[in-house]
């Protein structure tokens, strides 16, 4: 497995140097929103790819978790950005094969599909009251989430011991947007 040797053996992570242990690795890299053509898909994969990979060895003597995030623009296919759909897709597989191989050393992988609602996702309602009115149309529950409590809670709960049976899944929290059988 290409998984098994770090990127630069030997060197170690500042935030292990610092807190210890490696129990929960967030990785939260992302497109710049400009770029939504292919050039985007491929840095955005394989710098999460690198990343988990230089984290593996400290992943594996904690037998620790790995939560990434997707979009629900990959989830739909949303027009005009195939390379920015493409590459939270390609995230969504990065997770799936790691949790399978990561599984016997009992490290576990999954994503999270947020539909939040940020600072710049307000700032676009503002400006943008008619595809407001037309995005929370689609969700079920008439409204975006909140980070802090809704993503914020889910976090804390995959990264806890309790959660430790579940890998290689997406959880998307988006008030049924995208719900799927």
């Amino acid at each position: 497995s290409i998984w098994k040797t770090p990127s630069r053996p030997g060197r170690p992570i500042p935030a292990r140097a610092k807190y210890g242990s490696t129990c929960c690795l967030i990785v939260a890299i992302s497109l710049s929103p400009v770029s939504f053509n292919t050039s985007g898909a491929r840095p955005s994969t394989m710098r999460k790819f690198r990343y988990m990979k230089a984290c593996f060895p400290y992943l594996k003597e904690s037998q620790g978790t790995v939560v990434n995030f997707g979009s629900q623009a990959g989830l739909i296919g949303n027009w005009g950005m195939v390379g920015y759909n493409a590459a939270k897709e390609a995230n969504r597989a990065l997770t799936r094969t790691a949790a399978r191989e990561w599984g016997p050393y009992n490290i576990t992988v999954n994503t999270i599909i947020p539909g939040m609602l940020t600072e710049r996702s307000q700032e676009f309602f503002e400006a943008n009251p008619e595809h407001a009115a037309n995005s929370l149309a689609n969700i079920p529950m008439g409204r975006l989430g909140n980070p802090e409590l809704e993503i914020g809670s889910l976090l804390v709960y995959l990264c806890s011991p309790g959660a430790h049976y579940i890998t290689g899944d997406t959880f998307n929290v988006d008030g049924g947007r995208c719900l799927r059988p």
